[in-house]
Order: structure tokens, then C-alpha cells, then sequence
């Protein structure tokens, strides 16, 4: 069973990312495959660690199994054990429509199955909420 560990706060500039980008880094450099979810809409995470971000699609994001309940995307970083589920700027907008839908089962059904050798992983972004 995976190990998820959540890296949240309501608050800027408290670490979050760096923090996120460090312990799955290090993880992953221990050994352990690990799965970074971005949920943060400025996509700093993905941003460090997918070179290749600029050309990632919203429908390569996390924004697809958030709105449209789709599988989880999942980008290797340069680290083979490192995997990044990216972030888009327009989950700024999915506040509201988690507020609407009252429905954070997408992601969690997607994280738990993903797959199975990402262990542990890791979530970050500002507002993480289990309903």
C-alpha cells in the first residue's frame, strides 16, 4: 500500500513547494519510487522538475482527473525514480468547481490507482481538503 503524505497550507510562502521537491527528490534518490501530485495552480514543482513543461498540455495535467475524472497523469522526471502528476494554471479555476461538485473522489480514486510501485507519494498544493 502507498504511503501519501500531504505538503499543504492556505498560506504563500511557507515552503511548500520547496519541501515537496526535496523530500520526493530525496526519496527517490534513496531508492524509493515516488510520485509528486502538483495540485498547486502556479506549477512551480512541475515547472523544477519536468524540463519540458512549457509543451505539456492541460489534458496532460492534473486538471484532467480533477474536471474530467480521467486517469491520473503521470511524467517521468530525469530521476527513473521520480514521477510528477503536473499541475496547470487553470486549477486556479477548479476551486470553484470542487466548491460546486463537493467531490474530491476523482483524485483520490486516480492516486490509489496509479501505479502501484510510485511509494510513497507525495501531494502538494495550498488548499487540500478530504470530504
Amino acid at each position: 500500500m502507498a504511503l501519501i503524505t500531504a505538503i499543504a497550507s492556505q498560506k504563500g510562502g511557507t515552503g511548500k513547494t520547496t519541501t515537496a521537491i526535496a523530500l520526493a527528490s530525496g526519496l527517490a534518490h534513496k531508492g524509493k519510487h515516488t510520485l509528486l501530485i502538483d495540485m498547486d495552480s502556479q506549477a512551480n514543482a512541475s515547472k523544477v522538475l519536468l524540463p519540458n513543461y512549457q509543451q505539456i498540455a492541460k489534458e496532460d495535467t492534473i486538471y484532467r482527473t480533477i474536471i474530467d475524472m480521467q486517469s491520473l497523469p503521470i511524467h517521468q522526471t530525469s530521476n527513473p525514480r521520480l514521477s510528477v502528476s503536473p499541475a496547470h494554471i487553470l486549477l486556479s479555476d477548479t476551486d470553484m468547481q470542487l466548491t460546486i461538485a463537493r467531490d474530491v473522489l476523482p483524485l483520490n480514486m486516480a492516486v490509489r490507482g496509479s501505479n502501484p510501485c510510485h511509494i510513497p507519494v507525495l501531494v502538494e498544493g495550498k488548499k487540500l481538503t478530504q470530504r
